[in-house]
């Protein structure tokens, strides 16, 4: 999502933290916005990427839950199966390809992958 913004010309992407940066990822892609959907199909499209937001979002705070970084002792997280962390990987592969798609088709010249 920073390389999507950075190549939209948004500033200082490095300092926003994860729920700031993927709002103003899909507000930038046209996936969120305040004006009404064009039609019924763009207003389920647009419900599925808030449901795509909301799965990176709680992606990221189990990351911070159940994994090593960020200073916690090794042996002391919470457990997750790797049937739950084969799901969320999944998700994530899926979600962070569709958003390049997404942001490619904006701006066909550039390519971001």
């Amino acid at each position: 999502m920073r390389t999507i913004l950075h190549e939209f010309g948004t500033s200082s992407v490095e300092s926003l933290g994860f729920s700031e940066l993927t709002s103003k990822c899909f507000v930038e892609l046209g996936l969120q916005g305040s004006e009404a959907p064009k039609s019924a199909a763009e207003g389920k499209v647009r419900k599925m990427a808030d449901y795509a937001k909301k799965i990176i979002i709680v992606a990221n705070e189990l990351r911070n839950l159940v994994g090593t970084g960020h200073g916690k002792v090794v042996g002391t997280e919470d457990e997750l199966s790797s049937l739950d962390a084969s799901m969320i990987a999944s998700n994530g592969m899926i979600l962070s390809a569709w958003l390049i798609r997404v942001a490619e088709s904006r701006d066909p010249q550039e390519s971001l992958v």
